[in-house]
């Protein structure tokens, strides 16, 4: 299956056979994850990768939606702010110099032109970079998503759940900050497009 027809394909599921995904398949989910792009190449995403019935309840529990009970898989996607601090983003830099796989002058940067610095960014300062923090991990996600279809799964995003609740339930820091939530199982159901915009009202101006 190439790009083009996943994103044709792709369906939010909500039904799922009672089947467990295979350990090589959440692999490569995880694998392609991995390898989506971010901001500065922080790699911010961190998962939780939930098999156990039990465990799986745990969540279903303090979820608003329903029919996350019915996925044998859940994949909990946090953002992980740390990697905004400086010393980190200092790293980066000089691993991305490093690598070759940045052309050096290409990573000039004028930073005067930034209503904040990043590289002076104190811990107190973290929550002002969680929207990048969460775009960054959309893009795994959607790459999680699109593998999904090539490997015959069905997904759906979620958010709809208690955060607070969940951080308790797997006594996470402060530092981890949920993004959403990714169901996966083969799926049960073979729903129609939902109704799309056409390009032009897309486009400002």
């Amino acid at each position: 299956m190439d790009v083009r027809e996943a994103i044709l394909k792709r369906r939010s599921i909500r039904k799922f056979k009672e089947i467990p995904v295979e350990q090589e398949k959440i692999a490569q989910l995880l694998d392609a994850a991995r390898l989506a792009p971010s901001g500065s190449n922080r790699q911010p995403w961190r998962f939780l990768v939930l098999e156990e019935p039990k465990i799986r309840e745990l969540v279903a529990d303090v979820s608003a939606q329903m029919f996350v009970r019915r996925a044998p898989l859940i994949i909990l996607c946090y953002a992980d702010l740390r990697c905004w601090l400086p010393d980190y983003i200092k790293y980066l830099q000089e691993e991305l110099k490093n690598s070759g796989s940045v052309d050096r002058n290409d990573m000039a940067m004028n930073l005067s032109l930034l209503s904040s610095n990043p590289l002076y960014t104190s811990g107190k300062e973290l929550k002002n970079y969680i929207p990048n923090a969460f775009l960054d991990v959309g893009i795994a996600i959607e790459h999680m998503v699109l593998s999904a279809m090539d490997l015959g799964l069905g997904t759906c995003w979620c958010r709809l759940v208690d955060e607070l609740k969940l951080k308790e339930i797997f006594e996470l820091p402060d530092y981890y900050k949920f993004v959403s939530m990714l169901l996966v199982g083969y799926p049960d159901q073979c729903p129609p497009q939902r109704p799309r915009k056409d390009i032009e009202d897309l486009l400002i101006g």
